[in-house]
């Protein structure tokens, strides 16, 4: 059998590549689609086109985003207890190992094939620490120790986010640098699916090329955090 001439094996790329990018959107949008509807299916919530108006005010953080798009100022319990939540989604995600993306060495399949996974994993994760503080742990900024709780949860998360990140840096020699830099990875990791969700269900199309985009960051992350694990 003849092997292809360099011209046509040139063409041929270039033809999958053209396709592959015209109809991922699609694609990515139908997947996006059926976790929606497995998602309202166990809990009622729907990631559709109303995530941002349904959806946003249940999950970790989100009612700070909703005032922000919506140009109202967030009150100080909010963004405590919004604060919180991204904090403990991190510290969940954090505890989940990280994987080696491509086996032995880098590669664009496994990158993609990682970051979807990173980015399933911190959506269940998300989801999992939205419906726990909507059904108790919110209760602990509301009634008559409301203030209390609110100035000892604030001031801890201020020093567990510094901590963390000149942990991270090396400018703190005492802490875990390996959970310290996982638990900032894991911030970025929580900020990009919520960016993809909202723009997602905005705007199916565009939002699910964003949503391309957001999953290769997740990889890349993912990546970065697996090398740092093995360096330190």
């Amino acid at each position: 059998m003849a092997s292809r001439s360099p011209a046509k094996a040139l063409l041929l790329v270039a033809l999958v590549m053209t396709v592959g990018l015209t109809l991922l959107p699609y694609l990515v949008a139908a997947l996006m689609d059926m976790f929606s509807i497995s998602v309202h299916s166990a809990t009622g919530w729907d990631l559709g086109r109303g995530f941002v108006q349904n959806t946003l005010g249940s999950w970790p953080g989100g009612k700070v985003v909703a005032a922000i798009m919506l140009n109202q100022h967030p009150s100080l319990p909010t963004v405590i207890a919004g604060t919180l939540q991204v904090l403990v989604v991190a510290a969940c995600r954090s505890c989940v190992p990280s994987f080696k993306i491509g086996g032995v060495g880098f590669s664009i399949k496994g990158l993609l094939a990682g970051g979807l996974l990173d980015f399933l994993i911190t959506c269940l994760i998300s989801i999992a620490v939205g419906v726990a503080f909507t059904l108790w742990l919110n209760k602990m900024f509301e009634g008559v120790t409301a203030s209390l709780a609110q100035a000892i949860v604030g001031f801890g998360e201020i020093i567990v986010i510094a901590a963390c990140v000149l942990v991270a840096l090396k400018v703190l020699q005492h802490g875990d640098v390996i959970f310290a830099f996982r638990i900032v990875t894991a911030i970025g990791r929580f900020a990009i699916t919520t960016f993809a969700l909202i723009t997602w269900s905005l705007n199916n199309i565009v939002g699910a090329l964003t949503v391309v985009l957001c999953i290769i960051a997740c990889g890349v992350l993912a990546f970065v955090d697996q090398k740092a694990a093995d360096r330190w």
